[in-house]
């Protein structure tokens, strides 16, 4: 598959497929986190934005929406990618993610992604699930913090795909495809965090069921632009 990229190539039989013939130049991050999560979790562009898993074991890598995925047990586990560049200063953004939770036992926010660290006052941006309210919200800071605050019931074990958008005027979210009606308005490009990108946990707290997820994430794919509705929603992994 050659995701978003129509000027592709085949390379030979024996090669592996390369990533330049598989994303866009506006991927910055693919983790289809289908690895076996005693390590490392590879990014699938050309940026090498490789994860490092944490509290987590081979039981952990369970069938996901696409392939393989990990299951995060909302108490410990998380994977962290380092600070890089090109996760960095967008003027424009898309986060895609497939999740799965079931009911989320603590009544908080449960991180999905964050590149914000709180404790050092570096804001950048940010999903979450809060279970208390029932909310999806995405978040990002330019020279003030916006959200988009969704009320949706997602703790039904289903897969859902989460699309969160900034075109650098507008915030807002798609789940399942379907566009979500609370929006926020802002310009500016979103401020930059020399935190690492954290999956499945808030970034720099470690407050167990405060923060870390609990069910099972896949596909994580962050865009340095506003992606069209067609280019969201179901892919396959590349080979």
């Amino acid at each position: 598959m050659y995701y978003s990229n129509p000027s592709a190539t085949e390379p030979a039989e024996n090669d592996t497929y390369g990533r330049e013939n598989v994303w866009d130049d506006n991927f910055v991050m693919v983790q289809h986190l289908q690895e076996t999560p005693t390590g490392t979790t590879y990014d699938s562009t050309n940026n090498s934005n490789n994860g490092t898993t944490s509290e987590m074991y081979s039981a952990n890598q369970v069938a996901g929406q696409i392939g393989k995925a990990l299951d995060f047990d909302g108490s410990n586990d998380y994977v962290s990618v380092a600070e890089n560049d090109s996760l960095n200063e967008f003027s424009s953004m898309t986060i895609g993610v497939w999740i799965k939770t079931i009911s989320q036992s603590y009544g908080n926010e449960d991180n999905i992604v964050d590149r914000r660290d709180r404790n050092l006052g570096e804001y950048s941006y940010q999903i979450c699930y809060d279970s208390a309210s029932n909310e999806l919200d995405f978040s990002i800071y330019t020279s003030a913090t916006k959200a988009a605050k969704n009320s949706v019931l997602i703790e039904d074990e289903n897969w859902h795909y989460i699309s969160a958008v900034y075109n650098s005027t507008i915030g807002y979210v798609y789940l399942n495809n379907v566009l979500l009606p609370v929006t926020f308005n802002t310009t500016g490009i979103i401020t930059q965090s020399d935190s690492p990108f954290v999956i499945g946990r808030r970034n720099g707290v470690h407050d167990a069921g405060l923060d870390y997820f609990n069910g099972q994430i896949d596909e994580v794919r962050i865009s340095n632009t506003a992606r069209s509705t067609h280019k969201r929603h179901k892919h396959g992994k590349p080979k």
